[in-house]
């Protein structure tokens, strides 16, 4: 999920019956954006719908603990799959990995706008944070694997290979061992395939199928390559960043658009595929803030551009950021850059 604009929607009626656990993390994502680049905190003051941005995601935590959270104090979803994403096989269900790995994401940013909005929930957040991310290193993370595993009611623990745990390393509460394990599974005819990655690894026998392509195996979900390049940017893998990029750049010959959930291994898209603009923009994101090295914090911007070999001579134009405009020119031994016409440096 990428975006820098925040699109209200007026929930209503049966709202959390109809409930997709992945909503409340796709919106702090935009959150976050959103006041990255304009520092502007009044956006959780406005209305969406019968309440503000701020309690709509207090509400979003409140249905996670109180509804979704075993006695362990895990993030349960059950066995109704349907209510995190459309896999197939069985298996994928109860305490899933990335679940309760996005939800530690959440509590810690919600600790942190809590203390910048003088929310009396602070300290709460925090706390229960610190206990969700101590339950899902112990219970859930495998050294051995190099993977999270899913628990089940019994005690039994299974490894589902599946994409999501990429969305792991776009947070900031793995090891370093952790996040060197799961990225060494990225590996060719593993994860890697032709035009990107494989939502389900191909060595995962039990849940890969081609029923439905972006979720269940045999193909992936059209912003799932240019996501996991930026992350992988982030995390310094900017090499594999690029391999990922290229990949999926290879649709280009066979479609005029992103369709939703195209193969990997070849160019072909489900009958239920359509264009998605936001796929799109996940893989300029990868380009914006992995290639061109562009990081924005506490109203700072830095510039770290990555050049790899057969990537010639390339700028990024018109970049925007608080009133300014930016080009940055990535050369053969060095980069430039400007703002607003006026040339500010040359470095290698």
């Amino acid at each position: 999920m990428c975006s820098s604009d925040l699109t209200y929607v007026s929930w209503k009626g049966a709202f959390w019956d109809n409930l997709y656990i992945q909503e409340p993390f796709a919106l702090q994502i935009m959150i976050e954006a959103y006041l990255r680049h304009t520092g502007d905190y009044t956006i959780f003051n406005q209305k969406a719908g019968e309440a503000t941005v701020w309690e709509w995601m207090q509400l979003w935590v409140k249905e996670l603990q109180t509804n979704y959270t075993n006695k362990e104090g895990l993030i349960d979803v059950g066995y109704n799959t349907e209510k995190i994403i459309e896999i197939r096989t069985d298996g994928y269900n109860h305490v899933v990995p990335i679940t309760n790995i996005l939800t530690v994401h959440l509590l810690y940013r919600m600790s942190e706008w809590a203390g910048i909005l003088k929310d009396k929930n602070f300290n709460a957040y925090y706390a229960d944070d610190e206990k969700l991310k101590t339950l899902m290193n112990e219970r859930l993370w495998s050294d051995s694997k190099g993977w999270f595993e899913n628990l089940y009611p019994d005690g039994g623990k299974e490894a589902i290979w599946t994409n999501h745990l990429f969305d792991a390393l776009g947070t900031e509460y793995l090891s370093g061992s952790q996040i060197n394990k799961i990225v060494s599974h990225l590996q060719e005819g593993v994860f890697l395939g032709k035009f990107g990655i494989y939502s389900i690894a191909r060595n995962d026998t039990i849940h890969w199928d081609l029923i439905d392509s972006d979720w269940g195996g045999g193909g992936q979900y059209a912003g799932a390559p240019g996501r996991l390049s930026r992350y992988l940017y982030r995390q310094g893998f900017s090499e594999l960043g690029w391999d990922i990029l290229q990949r999926h750049m290879r649709y280009i010959d066979y479609f005029p658009y992103l369709p939703q959930n195209p193969r990997t291994d070849a160019p072909i898209q489900d009958r239920s595929s359509m264009p998605v603009e936001i796929a799109s923009g996940a893989g300029m994101e990868a380009i914006i803030f992995g290639i061109f090295g562009i990081e924005i914090e506490n109203d700072k911007l830095t510039i770290a551009p990555v050049r790899h070999e057969n990537m010639g001579i390339t700028s990024l134009i018109d970049f925007k950021f608080r009133g300014n405009s930016y080009i940055i020119s990535i050369g053969k031994h060095d980069f430039s850059v400007s703002r607003n016409g006026i040339h500010l440096t040359t470095k290698p």
